[in-house]
């Protein structure tokens, strides 16, 4: 290493020194936020901007970057570099396509097979694998393998792309898989959300079973009760419970003691008010109560049954 390179890469230890001493003063901790983009070196800028938008990707910015900052992000002093960076037509992926001008690329492993330590390989779903490959072989793309169907799910290939470049290609089949995905990730309520609604809807209800019944329902209120459990219990079930046993059983349990709960209170509100504002603690609404969780038990163990049964048989039919 010369002199330049020695006082480079103290310079750097030194700095990183110093981060790791901020770090631990610091109680923050950090979070990744996204996977912003992948790099790829190659020879000519030109034609790889041309192949990647033969995919499908467009051309976001080029620039030159060059001076001793970026060096030191690299390693490498007096880095200069051309450099494009490509997205997605969705926005959310990108590919920074870089050409290095000085220094000199010293290796390349291109056309190294796959199964190569540290290889990279993009991957990227379109949506006529056929037609796309054939415009590839065009522009001088090679077939690697073969164009494969899993299940009935995707079809993949790989394909020597520009400079030798390996470059997975997919088309879904089936929208209800996801073996490589690349759909943007629909953010759905977190848990925190789910929780806060659920803890707003419990106390609507229990609000309104403190207050006494109208007239006009006192003839079906054993079926209200049962009503009620029955909603509750599907409410809860698509908050959180999905397909999950477990999570189901939580909640038909929590459901009846929350019920039980309920009686008592109306119970003792009676004697905490010095007058007759509820019936006495009942234990038919508790079986009512029960009668409708179990009512919604049957109907989630048969559809999730017959979601299963499906799934298999069109597992089995690929």
């Amino acid at each position: 290493m010369n002199d330049k390179g020695a006082e480079f890469h103290y310079a750097d230890q030194r700095n990183l020194a110093g981060l790791l001493q901020q770090s631990k003063m610091s109680h923050h901790i950090s979070k990744l936020i996204e996977m912003h983009n992948m790099g790829i070196v190659v020879e000519n800028l030109d034609n790889a901007i041309s192949f990647f938008t033969e995919i499908g990707l467009k051309l976001e910015g080029r620039s030159t970057v060059e001076g001793e900052w970026a060096g030191r992000v690299t390693g490498l002093a007096d880095q200069r570099v051309e450099m494009a960076m490509m997205v997605t037509p969705d926005g959310h992926s990108r590919l920074e396509i870089t050409k290095f001008l000085s220094p000199a690329v010293i290796s390349g492993y291109r056309t190294a097979p796959a199964n190569s330590y540290g290889y990279l390989r993009l991957m990227f779903r379109v949506d006529n694998l056929d037609e796309l490959v054939a415009r590839l072989i065009g522009h001088g793309a090679e077939l690697v393998g073969e164009v494969v169907q899993y299940e009935n799910v995707y079809r993949l290939c790989y394909i020597r792309g520009v400079e030798g470049l390996l470059i997975g290609l997919a088309e879904q089949l089936s929208p209800q898989e996801n073996i490589v995905n690349t759909e943007p990730v629909r953010k759905g309520l977190s848990n925190n959300n789910r929780i806060i609604i659920a803890v707003l809807c419990f106390a609507v209800a229990i609000f309104g079973f403190m207050l006494k019944l109208p007239s006009a329902f006192r003839g079906i209120d054993k079926e209200l009760h049962a009503a009620f459990y029955f909603l509750a219990a599907a409410f809860l079930n698509v908050l959180f419970a999905k397909r999950s046993l477990v999570r189901h059983i939580i909640i038909f349990v929590a459901l009846y003691l929350f019920g039980m709960a309920i009686e008592y209170s109306q119970a003792y509100s009676n004697r905490f008010f010095s007058r007759r504002i509820h019936g006495r603690f009942d234990p038919e609404d508790v079986q009512w109560n029960l009668n409708g969780l179990i009512a919604f038990s049957l109907v989630w163990v048969v559809c999730v049954s017959f979601k299963l049964i499906y799934k298999n048989i069109s597992r089995k039919g690929a």
